[in-house]
């Protein structure tokens, strides 16, 4: 279907008497189209980032603002906030063992221009476990070199880290008495003696 806007002007004659009406209309079909694309690749974004539990993420570094998407904020256990949030926001959820070694990588990334690519632990403010966390991203530059802001997306790994747990404790651990097994034992020698 067509879409049209118009705008209407009364038209005076020299004595002030309605004498007319100018109408001008603009088919705007091809804009409300574009529009609706847009929407719908929108939704789909935000649809594959719930399914795929990953966030997209931008720190605008002259004003140390941090955006996220609405799938971020709900790993985190936020609710979304439409005026973002700084970077000390951020790093407050993240475990205090592990913000070191981020701000180590980003830091990093800023200077190097290289990818930032980290794991982390996070505390949700709302859950009542801890969310292991895949960190990617990296710096756009001004024309200058300046860093301008850091772009990325963080991926929701926990599943991940507890299968590798589980696979770990049984390779290490007897079954039936859960003590250390022949196996543990040989690779602490192994890590000893390569000292």
């Amino acid at each position: 279907p067509q879409c049209y806007v118009g705008t209407y002007s009364p038209l005076y004659d020299a004595e002030g008497n309605l004498s007319g009406v100018m109408a001008v209309v603009v088919d705007i079909t091809e804009r409300k189209q574009i529009e609706i694309d847009l929407q719908q690749a929108r939704q789909q974004l935000e649809e594959a980032q719930r399914v795929a539990r990953i966030g997209s993420w931008r720190h605008h570094l002259p004003t140390n603002r941090v955006e996220w998407s609405e799938e971020l904020f709900r790993i985190c256990g936020l609710e979304p906030a439409s005026h973002g949030l700084d970077f000390d926001a951020w790093l407050a959820l993240m475990h205090p063992d592990d913000r070191e070694l981020f701000l180590e990588a980003y830091d990093t990334v800023r200077a190097s221009g290289s990818n930032l690519n980290v794991d982390v632990r996070l505390f949700p403010l709302q859950a009542t476990r801890q969310v292991h966390i895949n960190i990617i991203g990296n710096v756009k530059r001004h024309d200058d070199g300046t860093p301008i802001e850091m772009v990325g997306t963080m991926l929701d790994i926990t599943d991940r880290k507890r299968t590798e747990a589980a696979l770990h404790h049984q390779a290490f651990y007897d079954q039936l008495t859960q003590l250390p097994n022949r196996n543990l034992f040989l690779e602490q020698l192994k890590l000893f003696l390569r000292r």
